[in-house]
């Protein structure tokens, strides 16, 4: 949401009132304005599309018309806008076509939003300092692809079994030594066993009446 800032102006004086609105570039980017109000033969300013580079200022002269508030609804209330776009090199072809149409601001660009304060009981300053980004996102779409190697800093997987050693494969030649050795082990303790029983004969437990 924007906070309204006020912008006092004198009242009760026939001739136009000059007034100064700095704006200062706070970003590291290069940042487009686009200045408008709801009242422009009121309020007309010396620029109204201006490019601040960043970390710098710019100067924004204004002239201030009381006479010509009554002819808009808003009258003294009237409103100040100023909408801020980063520059991108992806996007100079859309702020080309942002600046010269009309109403095709979004709330997301809007930086400042100033509201008119017409007294003489108030304390006018000659000059307005706004900050950006102000409340302006300054996020913009990338319109198109972008030319890159999508994998260029992207890291290869490893392979879950790229650390393990795969056992050799046994063939059925293999089997058939295996189970033979086995049978004849089997074989051999067949013919050994009545040998040992005879030459160390089972101790016979004692049996208990």
């Amino acid at each position: 949401m924007v906070h309204l800032t006020t912008m006092v102006l004198p009242t009760g004086t026939d001739s136009p009132q000059s007034k100064q609105i700095v704006i200062r570039n706070t970003t590291k980017q290069d940042i487009v304005l686009k200045i408008k109000s709801d009242a422009p033969r009121a309020l007309q300013f010396e620029a109204e599309k201006i490019v601040v580079d960043s970390r710098k200022y710019v100067i924004v002269n204004m002239i201030f018309h009381e006479k010509e508030l009554s002819a808009y609804p808003k009258g003294a209330s009237s409103m100040i806008y100023v909408y801020a776009r980063p520059v991108t090199k992806y996007n100079q072809e859309c702020l080309r076509r942002w600046l010269t149409i009309d109403n095709c601001e979004s709330s997301s660009q809007l930086a400042f939003a100033i509201q008119l304060q017409i007294t003489s009981s108030e304390f006018s300053a000659s000059k307005l300092i706004l900050d950006l980004p102000g409340h302006a996102s300054l996020i913009d779409p990338i319109p198109n692809a972008i030319a890159a190697n999508v994998d260029s800093d992207c890291v290869t997987g490893i392979n879950i079994d790229a650390d393990t050693n795969t056992a050799n494969v046994l063939e059925d030649k293999d089997f058939r030594y295996a189970l033979r050795i086995q049978e004849e082990s089997n074989s051999r303790c067949a013919i050994l066993a009545p040998i040992m029983d005879r030459l160390f004969p089972p101790v016979s437990q004692p049996t208990h009446a």
